[in-house]
């Protein structure tokens, strides 16, 4: 892996490998942005010990899922939701306020400057690793002020600490 890098995730084992990574750069914080979060991509087995791993590796390590399909979460991510029932204090999910600016964007963040993103009507998921310092600031800056009004999913209340 190079310090500098952008690059395209085509499929779903590009996919994985990029959010494997994303997640092994972590040090306490990662954040995930979707409309409905991708259920084949955070149901993978190496993709969900990988998350139980982090979560339990650290005292203050944390996940935070914003999406507005919480239905969809429950359905598509069972491993994923029962995961956060058994962590509440460090898995938080939270739901975009009706004023939000839409979800037509997901973006996967880890603390350090590395991004997944995929733009609103692409397909492709890209990876940014330290690349364009930019880019990753103005995604983050965007996501981190939906997350700081977003609220509690109602089906997840106890979740929330």
């Amino acid at each position: 892996m190079t310090e500098h890098e952008h690059r395209l995730c085509q499929d779903l084992a590009d996919r994985q490998a990029a959010l494997l990574e994303l997640i092994a750069a972590t040090r306490h914080d990662l954040l995930f942005f979707a409309p409905r979060l991708e259920g084949r991509l955070l149901e993978a087995s190496a993709v969900h010990q990988t998350l139980q791993k982090y979560l339990l590796s650290g005292p203050r390590h944390r996940i935070r899922l914003l999406t507005a399909d919480t239905a969809a979460l429950v359905r598509d991510c069972p491993r994923l939701v029962a995961l956060c029932r058994r962590l509440p204090s460090r898995c938080l999910l939270r739901v975009p306020t009706l004023d939000a600016e839409p979800l037509d964007e997901a973006a996967y963040l880890a603390d350090r400057p590395y991004l997944l993103h995929r733009s609103a009507g692409e397909r492709v998921l890209h990876r940014y690793i330290a690349a364009d310092p930019q880019t990753i600031a103005v995604v983050r800056q965007r996501i981190e002020s939906t997350w700081e009004y977003a609220r509690p999913s109602p089906e997840f209340r106890d979740l929330v600490i």
